[in-house]
């Protein structure tokens, strides 16, 4: 089962993160209310760790994924403004989370002429959002980041770029889109924490 954790904060209320490892990863973020989107994440993460009994002890890949060590369960975090979403799952995944916006004409073809390959459908600013999250999702499902030109993936029936591929699915939430990206077909249960 793949589960998706999504929380819009009103207030950022700083909550304890007693983790050394991602102490030091948001005293490194100089951006204050990305700080305080990355304190309520990890808090949450940690609490949802520790309800499934996981002790968690994390590292980074060599491109700066966030991963527990020796363990069969992964996690994605993506926030925007003042919202966030987790999902953890049995199999690798990948998430990202954009607030919806408006393009003026011009510059949602700037956009789209920059990252939509020419098979890909975007008739308006929020297919352009809901293609961008996939494609994020997916880059965070492989643990790459964004290395490639995003016309190179293509968001068809599954999101592929060259030989790889994975499924994806996309949820609205009030004014976020959120997607996730997972190589195997599995339930998807949704937690909406918002107050």
């Amino acid at each position: 089962m793949i589960e998706i954790f999504y929380n819009k904060i009103k207030d950022l209320d700083e909550t304890i993160v007693d983790n050394e490892f991602l102490l030091k990863r948001i005293k490194d973020t100089n951006d204050e209310n990305y700080k305080m989107l990355r304190i309520n994440a990890y808090s949450f993460l940690l609490n949802v760790l520790k309800e499934k009994g996981i002790k968690p002890e994390f590292n980074l890949t060599r491109y700066g994924k966030l991963y527990l060590k020796e363990n069969p369960i992964y996690f994605n975090i993506s926030h925007t403004k003042n919202a966030y979403a987790i999902a953890v799952a049995s199999q690798e995944v990948g998430i990202d989370i954009e607030i919806k916006r408006k393009y003026n004409e011009m510059s949602l073809k700037k956009m789209i002429d920059k990252c939509i390959a020419k098979e890909e459908v975007v008739l308006n600013g929020n297919d352009f959002i809901k293609n961008w999250t996939v494609k994020e999702s997916f880059l965070k499902l492989l643990g790459t980041g964004i290395n490639t030109s995003l016309k190179d993936l293509k968001v068809l029936d599954k999101v592929y770029l060259n030989e790889e591929s994975a499924n994806y699915k996309t949820f609205d939430f009030e004014e976020n889109i959120i997607s996730i990206s997972y190589k195997e077909k599995d339930e998807i249960k949704i937690h909406d924490l918002k107050w």
